[in-house]
């Protein structure tokens, strides 16, 4: 097999496939009282890909997706990889300019949302000139506003024989734009490649010794890197089953641990304090979970987590766009840290000249990855943001520490 031969195989569409030919209709992932094998989410997202084609969309082209978590996310994420189509999931709580300026920065042609969010899109509408369209999934009463331009029924579009055009996708090619918080700004939108969802959920499944007998429970929201990548995408490569919650629910948070019998939750630093706050009960330990992956755990509240809940806490650091260079493993924790570089990622704490500094000294920290195509490919359309003049060849800026 040549290196572009190897190259075309690395996309997280063709991982389903592989996992489809050893998992097949083993059931994969449950969704309120529904459940879907390996074999319908590669079914589901071949129709997505056929139904987008039939519309013009292809390699390169933008989707913006604006739902909750529900199983058309999924389908429309793998669909469009198929494709080579680049997704942008959206926040669902954004409205107004901050709208306007994430679908305009992302170029996205079409865009597919729950007709409960179309309250945020038609006001806006008139300052989006390069969207051709909308896909709606329809509420109950099945209906479908005017707005001006082409809105079109999900369900009938996805209503096909799965057959599309496939074509070359390697794994440098993009297949997400994940926005980022907009802490320093307006939101970047970053630019990432297929091979970041491959490795990022190899360091998921490894780290946490993810095998198919386990079951993560995904509440946190999918358009967000952290369910789709750091939850998602281990599951499926382990062969493990996987839990989609709506949202996170403190008060049905437990009891759907134990209906599903789920062994790992990804969490941020806020879940943890809400759990706690609920009564203690005699049986809090008595659950299956087994490991809490996340970070921002409060340093006071580490050992009543994992003592109380009778779980493994493993915590490290990291962002959308680099993934996760500082990791705790099974192997390898040390409680209130972050952990150590992992995977071949290299780190430096660097001065203003990019000289490292000494211990104890406060820098700016500078990541690369040895393995190729792990980390943004830049900010979308502003590739000036990706590094600074003087900086480290190779190295990506980070976070002053």
């Amino acid at each position: 097999m040549t290196s572009q031969q190897s190259a075309h195989k690395m996309n997280i569409h063709s991982m389903l496939k592989e996992k489809v030919r050893t998992c097949g209709e083993r059931e994969f992932f449950y969704f309120e009282e529904q459940s879907f094998t390996y074999g319908d989410l590669d079914r589901e997202s071949d129709k997505v890909a056929s139904g987008l084609q039939s519309l013009g969309i292809g390699k390169g082209d933008k989707v913006a997706i604006l739902m909750d978590n529900r199983p058309e996310f999924l389908f429309l994420w793998f669909g469009l990889s198929k494709l080579g189509a680049v997704e942008v999931p959206v926040n669902t709580a954004h409205k107004g300019d901050l709208l306007i300026h994430m679908m305009t920065l992302a170029d996205c042609r079409w865009l597919v949302s729950e007709s409960g969010y179309l309250d945020r899109i038609i006001p806006v509408l008139e300052n989006l000139p390069g969207l051709e369209g909308i896909l709606v999934l329809p509420g109950p009463d099945g209906t479908i506003p005017e707005m001006g331009r082409p809105a079109l029924d999900y369900t009938e579009i996805v209503k096909n024989k799965g057959v599309y055009q496939t074509g070359d996708v390697y794994l440098s090619d993009p297949f997400a734009i994940i926005f980022t918080s907009g802490t320093t700004g307006p939101s970047k939108g970053s630019l990432m490649p297929q091979n970041y969802a491959l490795f990022m959920g190899k360091v998921c499944m490894e780290c946490c010794e993810y095998t198919e007998k386990d079951c993560l429970y995904n509440a946190l929201p999918l358009f967000h890197g952290n369910a789709q990548i750091l939850s998602t995408m281990p599951a499926l490569m382990s062969g493990a089953k996987m839990v989609l919650s709506k949202r996170f629910s403190a008060s049905r948070f437990w009891p759907n641990i134990r209906k599903y019998g789920c062994t790992e939750f990804n969490y941020i630093g806020g879940i943890l304090p809400i759990l706690l706050k609920a009564e203690p009960k005699a049986d809090d330990a008595d659950n299956p979970l087994r490991i809490m992956f996340g970070g921002g755990c409060p340093p006071d509240l580490f050992d009543e987590v994992e003592k109380r809940f009778g779980v493994t806490l493993l915590e490290g650091y990291g962002m959308s766009e680099i993934g996760l260079p500082l990791l705790n493993t099974m192997k390898s924790r040390k409680k209130g840290t972050c952990g150590r570089p992992v995977y071949g990622c290299q780190v430096k704490l660097v001065d203003d000249y990019g000289g490292e500094v000494a211990q104890g000294i406060p820098g700016e920290l500078v990541l690369r990855n040895q393995e190729p195509y792990t980390m943004l490919l830049e900010y979308y359309k502003m590739p000036e943001k990706r590094s600074r003049p003087g900086r480290i060849s190779g190295f990506i800026p980070g976070t002053i520490w």
